[in-house]
């Protein structure tokens, strides 16, 4: 079982955990936008990349999954930046999130 931090800032996960976090995402519906997430943030690099390794953790091969508001401080930017990357990432997937809605 993961081990949560004291202040619920952050869950570790071991490597087994990892690997049993990725098998059970892969049938969840956030699966594929996930997928989208990672790919537009590996391709924008620098703090988009980091705000989204330390959101999805284990998603994307890390060990620790941070919680929204803890974040900032863990990468090194502040919130409304974190917010920012969010909201910037969410609205220029979700074209093709719908249209994959619509072909399913």
């Amino acid at each position: 079982m993961p081990t949560v931090s004291d202040d619920k800032s952050f869950i570790l996960f071991s490597p087994e955990e990892i690997d049993a976090f990725k098998a059970a995402h892969a049938q969840h519906e956030d699966a594929y936008v996930d997928e989208l997430i990672i790919k537009y943030a590996r391709a924008q690099g620098g703090d988009v990349l980091a705000v989204w390794e330390a959101l999805l953790g284990p998603v994307v091969d890390k060990n620790t999954k941070w919680a929204p508001m803890r974040v900032g401080e863990h990468v090194g930017v502040t919130q409304e930046r974190v917010d920012e990357i969010i909201e910037t990432t969410l609205s220029t997937l979700r074209p093709e999130f719908d249209a994959h809605g619509r072909a399913h």
